[in-house]
């Protein structure tokens, strides 16, 4: 693989390699990194099966409840309902925080206890916060573009929780840094992506009949994609 090119010297292949060996390298921090954000999802999953059961089977018994209790009920669903999905959303832009500070951590080469990244997010979640919001709101409006239109916004601001991991700058200056950079390096970080993607993809259809293998490596990937991001960070400027 030829790569394109990402600096004076860089190429996709680079990338990939680099990333690849700090991913071997500190193979066990990556491990147990990913083990409390896999674990922290499956919690948000549990919480968010019960908010729903709860949501819809107390929606179901307002149908058939006296007049009296048929908002209680309808109230009570709802508000299961949205319970689960406010803490999922409060939860993972610190999760995604968490992630680009494991990516920095290991490109910087300063590892320490695995649950250092996460604190380093909370100390910053205000900001992980409000980019969450803005990323799942521009994000979610280019993919219902026809898919297009999102792919290339991820490409284009894909590196901002990073950017705040390193430069500690608030939500404006990140997203405008990673535009930046997305236009400069547009072509390679879209198609280092699309290789992590597929390297993903694959490994899911692989595991799919071991769910909790399934994601547990799913998440993996995740953190593998927050060191290739910081590797195309610090190698870009």
């Amino acid at each position: 693989m030829t790569g394109t090119s990402l600096g004076a010297s860089m190429t996709t292949e680079t990338v990939l390699r680099k990333s690849w060996d700090l991913f071997t390298k500190h193979w066990q921090f990556v491990a147990l990194v990913s083990l409390i954000a896999f674990a922290v999802n499956a919690v948000l999953a549990v919480l968010m099966g019960g908010s729903v059961a709860g949501g819809l089977a107390g929606m179901m018994a307002s149908s058939g409840a006296d007049a009296g209790f048929n908002s209680l009920f309808t109230t009570a669903g709802l508000a299961s309902l949205g319970f689960g999905a406010i803490v999922t959303l409060l939860v993972a832009p610190l999760l995604a925080g968490a992630e680009a500070q494991a990516g920095r951590a290991i490109v910087d080469g300063k590892i320490g206890s695995p649950v250092q990244p996460f604190q380093a997010a909370l100390s910053k979640y205000g900001t992980y916060l409000l980019l969450g919001i803005v990323l799942a709101i521009a994000l979610g409006i280019g993919f219902a573009l026809l898919l297009i239109p999102g792919v290339i916004l991820a490409v284009l601001l894909g590196l901002a929780p990073t950017i705040v991991a390193f430069e500690g700058v608030g939500v404006g200056e990140a997203l405008q840094r990673a535009w930046a950079l997305g236009l400069k390096h547009f072509w390679t970080i879209l198609l280092v992506g699309a290789i992590v993607a597929a390297v993903s993809f694959a490994l899911s259809l692989v595991l799919a009949w071991v769910p909790l293998a399934s994601g547990y490596v799913a998440t993996v990937v995740i953190t593998f994609g927050a060191i290739v991001l910081a590797v195309i960070y610090t190698e870009s400027k």
